[in-house]
């Protein structure tokens, strides 16, 4: 994983140098709303289940490879962000709460509308990369908690977004990620990371 971390940082930083006309970084940080898809056995034992409200920062990226007539700009944006998944379930027998975070490498292809107000729109989709961090349960019973560590398994997802690009550098886009690996090894049902994210960034660069 760090030497992962360390290509994308070296391709972000020589990209930067090679490409300093065209390309932007920033800063990001929000809001998490992640829940469990499953399904089978598992959908029925979770169907108390409740989303897991998190954080989401980090940094990403912004290559502008084609303007039409400076109406419509293409972009790529990739990005590493520390993201706060899992699910809720809240019963009168006690509480289970699972906590999945990840450090998410999304690439994504921006579809930005150049208009002459202050606000340019702006259009996201594309792949992520989920690589687990922490995978754990915790269990609350009759005031008891126990914290059982899980095995890890990255994650593989879509993104679709969109959102706003303001002239003072500060950009707010609305995100959804769709999970397609089944995270649970232990069963054949398919438990499936679901996420929206609400997230603001800083241009820096």
């Amino acid at each position: 994983m760090k030497k992962g971390l360390l290509v994308f940082l070296v391709v972000l930083v020589g990209t930067t140098v090679i490409y300093a006309d065209d390309f932007g970084a920033s800063v990001s940080a929000g809001a998490n709303l992640a829940f469990l898809s499953a399904d089978g056995a598992t959908d029925a034992l979770l169907s108390d289940r409740s989303p897991r409200f998190g954080l989401t920062v980090g940094v990403q990226g912004n290559y502008n490879f084609h303007s039409n007539k400076r109406q419509v700009q293409l972009s790529i944006q990739p990005g590493i962000f520390y993201t706060m998944k899992g699910y809720r379930i809240y019963t009168s027998g006690g509480d289970m709460k699972a906590n999945l975070d990840y450090l998410e490498i999304p690439i994504l292809l921006k579809a930005g509308i150049l208009l002459k107000g202050s606000a340019n729109p702006y259009f996201l989709v594309g792949p992520s990369i989920g690589i687990h961090v922490l995978n754990e349960t915790i269990v609350e019973t009759s005031g008891v908690t126990a914290t059982v560590k899980n095995d890890k398994r990255n994650d593989f997802g879509l993104v679709i977004g969109a959102g706003a690009a303001l002239d003072n550098g500060i950009s707010i886009d609305l995100r959804a990620n769709f999970g397609f690996i089944n995270i649970d090894e232990t069963t054949d049902d398919k438990n499936k990371n679901h996420s929206m994210a609400l997230l603001v960034s800083y241009a820096i660069l």
